[in-house]
């Protein structure tokens, strides 16, 4: 369906436009209408995410393309990953909100996160735990995915850059586990 169908649908511009300036001024004023509702619920969102207590931003990769679906499963096993029975059996992460986008200069997707870690979890678990959801198990530390993880400062608004890809079609995002303070 063609773009002025869809804003006709929403009642954005007339039925009948008289001449194509007429139209074309009509379109622009009904994307600038929606796009200021995407801010909305964009910021919205943020001020959401920026509500929870998260304690780490982090961007991860991996040597391989990462495909949307790919990156749905790959930060769902991080999100369930817990570690060894000898220091407590327990998740490696309390909460995590995910969002993945893709490279700029390649194919593929990479993806950022907002995590609650309790301050007991070794950090070295956190980056293990990655490791192995990505099927690096074996492997090399040469070989080990780009984990980049920082204390986060909610400043530094990064609730704000993940938010943007709740409209984005070509990303994906999802919270796992309880998010919420207990």
């Amino acid at each position: 369906m063609p773009l002025i169908a869809h804003l006709r649908e929403l009642s954005c511009i007339p039925k009948v436009c008289l001449n194509k300036k007429a139209a074309r001024t009509a379109i622009r004023t009904a994307l600038k209408k929606l796009m200021f509702v995407v801010t909305k619920v964009q910021q919205s969102f943020g001020n959401w995410l920026q509500s929870h207590s998260w304690t780490h931003w982090a961007t991860f990769t991996t040597p391989y393309t990462l495909t949307l679906p790919s990156a749905r499963r790959l930060m769902n096993r991080f999100g369930e990953m817990r570690i060894s029975p000898d220091i407590g059996a327990r998740n490696v992460v309390k909460g995590l909100f995910w969002a993945a986008e893709p490279f700029d200069c390649k194919e593929g997707y990479h993806t950022h996160a907002l995590m609650k870690i309790d301050e007991s979890m070794p950090f070295k678990a956190v980056i293990n735990a990655y490791q192995i959801a990505a099927g690096n198990k074996k492997a090399s530390k040469d070989k080990w995915c780009r984990v980049q993880v920082q204390a986060y400062d909610p400043e530094r608004a990064a609730a704000f850059y993940l938010s943007k890809y709740i409209s984005k079609k070509l990303a994906d995002y999802d919270i796992i586990k309880n998010y919420q303070e207990n």
